[in-house]
């Protein structure tokens, strides 16, 4: 059932139209908190740490729950390959004018360098051992379709035992 709604998603996505047609004014700063929020237990559950650093007041134009959706695309990929008792970062900034940058990182194994583009792909696992929960490899791939549609950017980095995900819109 997972996969056939994820699909469908990646499907829906494809076409810039559908995004362009459904923008408006999101408050980024309150969508971006209230999807953290269910996160929180589940990651102390877990032995985790969750920390946001939100920027107030932000908004730009994006459809609603898209928006939403790519923080918990980032938040669930955080929780699934996070090292035991490691700390995750869900940042939201401003960068200019109308635009941001959304970032979770988070303490996990390494990702190599030729893996990082990769990621993105549909149904690509990096390395299936490494997660705690099973998946399907297509959550990464509908934030780039979403981030795309609207228009930004998205790319992952590696470095000293800490993974991070950014998207600029």
């Amino acid at each position: 059932v997972t996969v056939c709604s994820d699909d469908h998603a990646l499907t829906a996505l494809h076409t810039r139209q559908n995004i362009q047609e459904g923008k408006k004014l999101v408050d980024c700063s309150q969508e971006t908190n209230e999807a953290a929020l269910p996160y929180e237990p589940v990651f102390f559950e877990h032995g985790l740490e969750l920390e946001t650093e939100i920027c107030d007041g932000f908004a730009i134009l994006a459809q609603h729950a898209q928006w939403k959706r790519l923080v918990e695309i980032f938040l669930d990929n955080a929780l699934k390959y996070s090292s035991a008792g490691g700390k995750t970062r869900l940042i939201l900034e401003k960068t200019r004018p109308g635009h941001c940058r959304l970032t979770a990182a988070n303490q996990g194994e390494p990702i190599e360098e030729g893996q990082l583009n990769s990621l993105f792909d549909r149904f690509y696992r990096a390395e299936p051992s490494r997660t705690r929960d099973g998946g399907f490899g297509l959550g990464l791939s509908i934030a780039k379709s979403i981030v795309e549609a609207h228009g930004g950017k998205i790319w992952a980095e590696s470095k000293e035992g800490v993974n991070s995900f950014f998207v600029e819109l």
